[in-house]
């Protein structure tokens, strides 16, 4: 099996997710809503991860909208 590795362009409404595979070619893109639960949905169902969960104490911030 080919490693696949996810990228996510996050905002403050929608998020982009890209998977490549080990050689950098792109296998997936998606556009989703950028709610911590839908993200991990899309993780989960896109074969990245087999058990992606949500912690809201663990959010990274960064931008203009960072506190």
């Amino acid at each position: 099996m080919t490693d696949l590795y996810a990228g996510l362009d996050v905002s403050l409404e929608l998020t982009n997710k890209y998977i490549v595979d080990g050689d950098g070619r792109l296998v997936h893109e998606a556009r989703i809503g950028s709610d911590p639960e839908a993200i991990a949905a899309e993780l989960n169902g896109s074969g990245i991860a087999s058990s992606v969960s949500v912690s809201r104490r663990d959010r990274f911030r960064s931008g203009s909208s960072s506190v």
